[in-house]
């Protein structure tokens, strides 16, 4: 396993100069959703990491690759997402 689903959250944030608020405003959800969500403290459920990979201009499973995601909920990803 390599990095977290959290820090690589936040890793493709600030490459976009976003703060968690902005990234909260645009995913709709609180500030304090997305810091637990980058603290590792929350697992995103399917459809919030459909979002998140949609906002990253990504796939969903390129988003949670080598990370500790939950192989059942990566099952149930999209393959694709809209961007």
């Amino acid at each position: 396993m390599g990095t977290s689903l959290g820090a690589r959250i936040a890793s493709h944030r600030k490459a976009l100069g976003w703060t968690q608020q902005e990234l909260s405003e645009r995913l709709g959800a609180s500030r304090t959703a997305v810091s637990h969500l980058e603290a590792g403290l929350a697992t995103p459920s399917e459809r919030t990491v459909a979002l998140l990979a949609g906002l990253f201009k990504i796939e969903p499973h390129d988003l949670i690759q080598g990370t500790g995601y939950p192989l059942a909920k990566a099952e149930r990803l999209p393959a694709v997402v809209c961007r």
